[in-house]
């Protein structure tokens, strides 16, 4: 988890206040339904989110997930009228918003390698700072049928990725959360890939020891906790007041799951099978040596484009 992405966000599509002319129906919550449009649901929503990064772009998703359509379909309708009941369900997405519930919860959906994915408040929001560890675990799979493990798959955004970019990998999903598991699921099914995603509840990657899968495995990634619990207070009000604290909080050091990841993929490997972690700022030594310790070598970070290092891999000896 960290806040910031790898890649500038999209700019919003411009729209021309003026574009509708004369006609500029109520605004949003002015008393009896005479007829609001697209157009002026719009200016209502930007004042009311106005102080934030993109305005513009969330009224315009809010009110497309209100009418149950598209941005673009939103954007060619701009002088229809909205019937009371999407007026009302744009109104209510509004005021979550104002309370700083983020906007992928509201959505329901957050877009991650290029997939939709349902999300909701069990899991953590896919990040596309997370794609640095998908990407490298497709390179290192080459869609080769290889059989892999994800640790806290959340949405199963991570697992769901690899099993549909990598056509060949099957892998063992695991998470301790019920509810978690089976938003994964619906994900997995979505994307076509649930034959080839088998899920697991427990902590950590202990329901694959338990499955006696030791020794069988060509890879493991994992995005783990690792915030500091003495830094969850100074996250954003976004992140600490609404994701779940279970998939922030790394203990004392924020290095606790790594540490635990380490002496059980360590087990679980073939002789040179890989690992791959997404660390936080400035983790990638500690997280580096603790692998180390764990009997992996060929150790390597990986950077953002920012030139942040935001992932570890190492490798079993043959």
């Amino acid at each position: 988890m960290a806040p910031s992405g790898r890649r500038p966000a999209g700019r919003p599509r411009s729209v021309d206040r003026g574009a509708d002319g004369p006609r500029r129906g109520r605004t949003i919550g002015s008393g009896h339904h005479a007829g609001v449009t697209i157009a002026g649901a719009l200016r209502a929503g930007l004042a009311g989110l106005e102080g934030r990064d993109s305005p513009r772009l969330e009224a315009e998703l809010l009110l497309a997930w209100a009418m149950g359509c598209s941005r673009a379909q939103l954007l060619a309708r701009r002088d229809d009228e909205l019937p009371a009941e999407v007026e009302e369900r744009y109104r209510e997405g509004l005021a979550r918003r104002s309370r700083g519930e983020p906007i992928a919860y509201i959505l329901g959906r957050r877009e991650f390698m290029s997939l939709e994915f349902e999300v909701d408040r069990t899991v953590l929001i896919p990040r596309p700072e997370t794609e640095i560890l998908v990407e490298e675990a497709l390179r290192r799979t080459d869609g080769r049928p290889v059989t892999l493990a994800e640790m806290g798959t959340g949405s199963g955004a991570v697992a769901v990725a690899v099993a549909h970019y990598g056509r060949g990998p099957v892998i063992h999903a695991t998470d301790c959360c019920r509810s978690a598991l089976a938003l994964a699921r619906r994900n997995a099914s979505r994307h076509g890939v649930a034959g080839r995603v088998v899920f697991w509840r427990g902590d950590h990657l202990e329901p694959l020891l338990s499955a006696e899968l030791q020794g069988r495995l060509t890879g493991v990634v994992a995005n783990p906790p690792y915030v500091p619990t003495g830094d969850l207070r100074r996250l954003p009000r976004s992140v600490r007041d609404w994701e779940p604290t279970l998939a922030l909080d790394g203990g004392p050091d924020g290095l606790r799951s790594y540490r635990i990841l380490g002496r059980q993929a360590a087990a679980l490997l073939a002789p040179g099978g890989w690992m791959g972690v997404e660390v936080g700022a400035g983790q990638a030594g500690a997280v580096t040596a603790i692998l180390a310790a764990a009997g992996f070598d060929r150790l390597v970070s990986l950077s953002d484009l920012a030139g942040h290092r935001r992932a570890v891999f190492g490798e079993l000896p043959e």
